[in-house]
């Protein structure tokens, strides 16, 4: 093809320099090509994708179970075909149709297994770096947005990685009522589905954006 004057398009899961048997000059030969990293898809694309492997597999699933994959899912098409094929495998398993509360507890079970357990601690710790805020401002009464929103996505990331309770993760985060917890995560939610912006310390980005780098953080910590 290269002969012929035609471009060449090649895609790889790691970069140039941790390819394996391809050898120098090929590797060289690659390098001097144009480089794009590509990252996980945003939601809509993730809510895109998740569309068309319905397509794909035959499977009839509402718009509100998707909308429930993409935003649990936050990975490319692979991760999110598993996740379809699970609802999928229950569904038939149990001998019901496929729906939200079906697919919550599909994906619940695979969290379980697949997301590794932190602490509260942790999760502050990433949010205070990423926010540039102090602990002490974290857990505050202050309701500034500068607070408050980071305040209620280290809830909402608290509910998903740790194993605490509403109560616990309230108590942790200013002796806060379980109630609030509960309304925080609700409003993370609809942030994201709102494409919202929120303001990090180094930048402004959509809230999906911010928990997806807040979730790399915790992941590698």
């Amino acid at each position: 093809m290269a002969a012929e004057g035609r471009q060449l398009v090649l895609g790889s899961d790691r970069p140039l320099g941790e390819l394996r048997g391809l050898g120098q000059e090929l590797i060289s030969r690659l390098s001097a090509g144009l480089i794009c990293e590509i990252g996980p898809p945003d939601y809509a694309s993730r809510l895109g994708i998740l569309r068309r492997l319905c397509l794909e597999l035959d499977l009839a699933v509402d718009d509100a179970v998707l909308t429930l994959v993409a935003r649990k899912i936050n990975e490319g098409a692979r991760e999110l075909k598993g996740a379809l094929l699970r609802i999928e495998a229950m569904s038939d398993a149990f001998k019901k149709p496929i729906s939200h509360d079906l697919a919550m507890r599909a994906l619940g079970d695979l969290a379980r297994h697949n997301t590794r357990a932190v602490r509260l601690c942790e999760v502050e710790k990433a949010v205070c770096s990423e926010f540039g805020i102090e602990p002490a401002q974290l857990r505050s009464e202050r309701k500034g947005r500068s607070l408050s929103e980071p305040r209620m996505i280290a809830m909402w990331l608290a509910r998903k990685f740790t194993k605490a309770p509403w109560s616990e993760i309230g108590e942790y985060f200013g002796r806060r009522s379980h109630s609030t917890v509960i309304s925080a995560h609700r409003r993370v939610e609809k942030l994201i589905s709102s494409q919202a912006q929120i303001g990090m310390a180094d930048r402004s980005c959509k809230v999906e954006d911010a928990i997806r780098r807040l979730e790399t953080v915790i992941r590698t910590a």
